[in-house]
């Protein structure tokens, strides 16, 4: 097994993205970039994480009217990437040739549920797509409200890649369900601390993060670099051809 860790942005307002940080503290992070953010920005340059694109195509999207408007809002504001991974993993063939035009030779477009032997994948569009093997909203919404993680467990440490992805604002409010992030949504957003309620106190997205990453050092794995290991697969790509 491969495990990377990788997170969506998602707005996520600048005190989520801190408690993202020191929850995943030690392990390489690669985070997926919605918009400016002064923790995300220093957290960057820095060097404590790697960055990638993560492109809103959906209606109303704050990154452009077009697909080209948004390509040119990410090359803006976080120039150099070679990783994306979409907004809600919403994409289409057109989409992916733009992204691979703008230099994406990597992206991590599909969730699965824990499937075991995942490789890389080489896309007509040129890029080789990551996919991810545990994702902490998808998790909650199938195996809440115990949210057991018997089901993963029995397949960490099957071959192939096992690339867990977070969201910072669900692991900051240690969220456990759709229904609660619903219910305190306009609580997170756009405050600059967090909200009386918000964090849950029982299992939740950080638990149940912790817990997995516990099993994981506990049986010797380690986490591995996210963009170390596009880097690898795109001068391995320069190389043979």
């Amino acid at each position: 097994p491969l495990f990377l860790l990788t997170s969506d942005q998602d707005w996520a307002p600048p005190w989520a993205m801190q408690a993202l940080l020191e929850a995943t503290d030690g392990t390489p992070l690669h985070l997926f970039r919605t918009n400016p953010c002064p923790v995300a920005d220093e957290a960057f340059a820095s060097g404590r994480i790697s960055q990638g694109w993560h492109p809103n195509l959906l209606p109303g999207s704050s990154h452009g009217r077009s697909p080209e408007e948004t390509i040119a809002y990410m090359q803006q504001r976080f120039p150099g990437c070679n990783t994306a991974r979409n907004h809600a993993y919403h994409t289409d063939t057109h989409f992916d040739r733009l992204l691979f035009e703008a230099g994406i030779r990597v992206d991590s477009q599909i969730a699965t549920l824990w499937q075991e032997r995942l490789v890389p994948l080489a896309d007509v569009s040129g890029t080789f797509r990551l996919p991810v093997f545990f994702e902490d909203d998808v998790f909650f919404h199938h195996h809440g409200p115990d949210l057991d993680v018997s089901s993963v467990l029995n397949r960490l440490f099957s071959p192939g890649l096992k690339v867990f992805n977070l969201h910072a604002t669900f692991l900051a409010c240690n969220t456990p369900s759709d229904n609660h992030y619903k219910e305190h949504r306009d609580r997170i957003f756009g405050t600059e601390s967090p909200r009386p309620g918000v964090m849950h106190q029982g299992r939740g997205s950080h638990t149940v993060f912790a817990e997995l990453r516990k099993h994981v050092e506990t049986k010797g794995g380690k986490f591995q670099c996210f963009q170390t290991l596009a880097d690898q697969i795109i001068e391995n790509t320069i190389h043979d051809s």
